[in-house]
């Protein structure tokens, strides 16, 4: 893999809050879910885009992990492209981004309490 972007975010409420805005995060950018493991202290989900004939973009395949650290999860989000072009790196991030973005909110931080 080349043109690779990772990102990552540090969730506070719970698992299936987090898997959830995760797997509508993926629905909303049209990202095929090829994988999904859950596991003791978190899960893992492979996604990737589908091909567009017209674009000068590789299209790229998501790992998303997230790990129970002490209270908190902490998703970790891995774009990259099998192959490269002129304007591969900058798409990339821009993707990774919008998946942080989406994941964001629709899995927000829990407010703390007081």
């Amino acid at each position: 893999m080349v043109d690779a972007s990772n990102l990552a975010y540090c969730h506070g409420g719970d698992r299936e809050k987090l898997l959830n805005g995760v797997k509508r995060a993926c629905q909303k950018m049209s990202l095929v879910i090829k994988e999904e493991r859950i596991l003791d202290k978190g899960f893992s989900i492979t996604a990737s885009q589908k091909i567009n004939w017209l674009s000068t973009n590789w299209p790229m395949k998501f790992v998303i992990d997230a790990e129970l650290i002490e209270e908190s999860y902490t998703l970790f989000i891995s774009g990259a492209s099998a192959m490269g072009s002129i304007t591969q790196s900058s798409n990339n991030h821009a993707k990774a981004q919008e998946l942080l973005s989406l994941i964001q909110a629709y899995a927000p931080n829990a407010p703390e309490s007081a």
